[in-house]
């Protein structure tokens, strides 16, 4: 008798190599569960409603009565009270609408956040009061999307059946020749197989096979071929197929037309300044706010010159504003050049740029600084980013930015001035005694001291980066998490001179984060998060509906991935089918050893908020790799499996590398099954991978499992 013995998962979610290539100690997946310090994989806690928010509100934050939601009215009606509520109002034009808090921190328990409204700009509040040193005139200019289309494109198509026909010794039943328009699309005789499906395929492939002019692709169902043109469009429309057939071979029909292609027309708009172009033309997209956003993104990654930047109100609004302060851009023209029907509000009476204040030259007057995005409190001070400029205030007092002979403290460093790369900068988080400051392709480490003139650079490091800047987080004393291009990284000292290097953490889920980050656009790179996890340490980066948590446990040898998919089960009141519904996560905070996250207007606990973590219905599944017992050629009779588990949970195995959705349910456990017969488990492969999936309400892990075999003439393998 021979046994594969799964012994534990310490290795976590592992994607790099192929299914049956990748060893054991690992998981092929791993949603909704994370791995355990004894190296289990045990199923997530519950994501726990705790409040239904009132429409009008945004952001997610805290102090030390609770949390705390924004808005610029009024507290809306409907609001719990068991949620603080700051109204946000805009400095100059009240009636505008919040639509963002860019970043949140404490300063003594008060609130400081930056806050953008619909008409894109953005300012500071201390406390729900707006910081005066932040209120800065940039000229701007707003204008919304009203009308577009996109008409995808479509191939002209064709088909035909192979409906009869026998095979012979000398080919005589074959196809000489296709032609569409005249133009020949095969190169060599196809004769009849002797099946109609598989000659229908043999058509098909010779088709592929020859370059035509212009060419063609054909595939083939059952008897019947399908060929289509390789360019979208209504070109190939109206050619007529004609299919030479010899002997005995027949098809359903013949001498008909191409038929169903479809040009694509899509509307674009680009957009000049002055006469000079701020963005490369951006398509209309599925409807007039989607389309605003793809405005927005165009404008803050035009490769071009950048004078100019963009905001999205959320709805189908785009505000474009001038980088530089001051009146120069003021009075310059908006230029739309519009295709197939794009429309803006954009109109002679509304088009050129304003807004932009003179600015003093000396740099000891009140000299309004440009709002930035981040800000956070480090030591006595708060510090906030804007462009390539790390801001910090007077000691003691968050509101005091500017004059630092009278702000003890007060000042500011133009980053770009000391290493390239830092234009503009996203994040900064504490790193031992210093700043690690994240731009989009550097970070550069800086020492603080409490007399701006003694700050000292550190350390650069080139490269790496962020454009999510809240994934920054901050772990331990030593290290630093963060989302780079290349995926998820970490910022550590690299020995004992506490020189700092990056080191890729992520390396096991890098090609799973990517693909789900090539999904998230820059806009929405803020609402990427980075977070512990404060009962059990683990580490959270929060990319919208997906969450990939590290679970490192150092002493236990655990440097663990796996995912959780929020959501909340629910049951279908007609079927009766339970199935869990996912949702999008906007916000995420830790509060008092908890982590609470924000979708639409509803806020949830992770866990609940009792002293043990509350569970649910939701399905945590893993899978390890396809195991071979040592021996990934020979055949292995399938006869037993023993599972050490807590809870209940459904078996599958799967026997066949090569078709990876073929499983065959083994059993339903509830707890370890050592002490008692062992599972029945039937079948025969050169490999074997098993799923687990919890089946019920309550807490439930996996360790380990032992597959039993013997090899097909019955000889006993001994144990692997």
């Amino acid at each position: 008798m021979g046994t594969i013995w799964v012994k534990e998962f310490t290795g976590g979610l592992d994607v790099r190599r192929l299914p049956e290539t990748t060893l054991g100690g690992v998981l092929l997946q791993a949603v909704n569960g994370h791995i355990s310090r004894g190296g289990e994989f045990e199923k997530r806690a519950a994501f726990v409603l705790k409040s239904n928010l009132a429409t009008g509100t945004v952001g997610l934050g805290y102090n030390s009565r609770g949390l705390i939601v924004w808005g610029s009215g009024t507290r809306p009606a409907g609001l719990p009270s068991v949620i603080q509520y700051q109204q946000l109002v805009h400095p100059t034009n009240p009636a505008l609408k919040l639509t963002a808090i860019n970043s949140f921190d404490l300063y003594r328990d008060r609130a400081y956040v930056s806050a953008t409204f619909e008409d894109g700009t953005t300012y500071h509040y201390y406390h729900g009061a707006i910081v005066a040193d932040w209120v800065f005139g940039t000229a701007q200019f707003s204008f919304k999307v009203t009308g577009g289309q996109n008409v995808p494109g479509h191939y002209s198509v064709a088909q035909f059946k192979v409906t009869g026909g026998t095979k012979s010794a000398d080919n005589k039943n074959y196809i000489l020749r296709i032609t569409i328009g005249g133009v020949q699309i095969n190169r060599f005789d196809i004769p009849h197989t002797g099946n109609n499906n598989t000659t229908a395929i043999a058509v098909a492939a010779e088709i592929n096979n020859w370059v035509s002019s212009p060419d063609y692709v054909a595939s083939a169902s059952g008897n019947t071929v399908t060929i289509s043109a390789r360019s979208l469009g209504t070109a190939a429309n109206g050619k007529v197929v004609h299919i030479d057939p010899r002997g005995n071979l027949t098809i359903d029909h013949n001498d008909f037309p191409m038929a169903g292609g479809i040009d694509p027309v899509q509307s674009t708009i680009d957009l000049t300044v002055g006469g000079v172009d701020i963005m490369d033309p951006a398509g209309w997209v599925s409807n007039n706010n989607a389309s605003a956003k793809a405005v927005v993104v165009a404008i803050n990654t035009f490769s071009g010159v950048r004078n100019y930047r963009a905001e999205w109100d959320g709805a189908n609004g785009v505000t474009i504003i001038a980088l530089d302060p001051g009146t120069a851009s003021n009075g310059l023209t908006i230029t739309a050049v519009y295709t197939n029907g794009y429309t803006t509000d954009i109109s002679a009476s509304h088009r050129t740029m304003a807004g932009g204040a003179a600015q003093p030259t000396d740099p000891n007057t009140d000299t309004p600084y440009l709002p930035g995005k981040f800000a956070m409190t480090v030591g006595s001070k708060e510090y906030a980013l804007s462009g390539p400029t790390m801001y910090f205030s007077k000691i003691g007092d968050p509101r005091a930015w500017q004059n630092p002979t009278t702000n003890t403290g007060a000042g500011f460093i133009d980053l770009s001035s000391y290493a390239s790369g830092a234009e503009q900068l996203m994040s900064m988080a504490l790193y031992q005694n210093n700043l690690a400051v994240f731009a989009m392709d550097s970070i550069q480490v800086w020492h603080p001291d409490s007399d701006p003139t003694k700050y000292s650079l550190v350390q650069v490091l080139y490269n790496t980066g962020t454009r999510s800047p809240h994934s920054v987080c901050q772990f331990g004393d030593n290290d630093i998490y963060y989302l780079d291009e290349s995926g998820v990284r970490s910022l550590r000292a690299r020995d004992s001179s506490n020189a700092a290097a990056t080191s890729d953490i992520g390396v096991l889920v890098d090609p799973l984060v990517l693909a789900k980050l090539h999904q998230v656009d820059m806009l929405d790179r803020a609402s990427i998060f980075g977070l512990i996890e404060p009962v059990d340490g683990r580490f959270w980066l929060i990319m919208n509906d997906l969450i990939f948590v590290f679970s490192y446990f150092p002493g236990a040898k655990v440097s663990a991935w796996s995912t959780y998919i929020p959501s909340i089960p629910t049951t279908d009141p007609d079927t009766g089918i339970e199935s869990d519904v996912p949702f999008e996560i906007s916000d995420a905070i830790t509060f008092r050893r908890r982590i609470y996250v924000r979708s639409g207007d509803k806020v949830y606990c992770y866990g609940g908020e009792g002293s043990e973590f509350v569970y649910d219905r939701t399905e945590g599944m893993g899978q390890t790799p396809y195991l071979d017992g040592n021996a990934p050629g020979q055949d292995k009779d399938y006869c037993g499996l023993d599972v050490a588990c807590d809870g209940v949970w459904e078996i599958d195995a799967y026997l066949d590398a090569n078709n990876l959705e073929a499983a065959d349910k083994v059993a339903v456990v509830e707890d370890s099954t050592f002490d008692f017969n062992r599972v029945g488990m039937t079948g025969r492969s050169t490999h074997v991978s098993l799923k687990f999936k919890s089946r019920s309400a309550k807490r439930a892990k996996v360790g380990s499992a032992l597959i039993h075999y013997t090899k097909p003439d019955g000889e006993d393998d001994g144990s692997r």
